[in-house]
């Protein structure tokens, strides 16, 4: 499940809001990244929360050559990456600029 909102304030600008929230679907499963590596073992606890994201995205068509994109998000760690280790929240930025011809 993502709620989301998207908006369009003006012609060529298009702002959107996400949430997601994410959880283990079996508490005595750990954390992988692909190809099925693990990056936390479960360590016999049972919250499945792992985090929730807000998410910010913007575009804006300058002109019909001239683009302008933004994706931000903000992840806030939850009690079983907290649990695990190293636990800090992270924000994430990525501004694009594109040249279509």
């Amino acid at each position: 499940m993502r709620p989301s909102f998207e908006f369009y304030p003006s012609n060529g600008l298009a702002i959107y809001f996400d949430y997601v929230f994410f959880y283990r679907t079996q508490s005595n499963e750990g954390l992988y990244v692909h190809p099925r590596f693990l990056t936390r073992e479960t360590n016999c606890i049972g919250t499945k929360h792992i985090g929730d994201v807000f998410g910010l995205q913007i575009s804006y068509d300058i002109n019909r050559n001239i683009s302008f994109y933004l994706r931000s998000s903000y992840f806030i760690a939850g009690q079983f990456i907290k649990t695990t280790g190293d636990s800090e929240n992270t924000f994430y930025i990525a501004p694009t600029l594109s040249f279509k011809f």
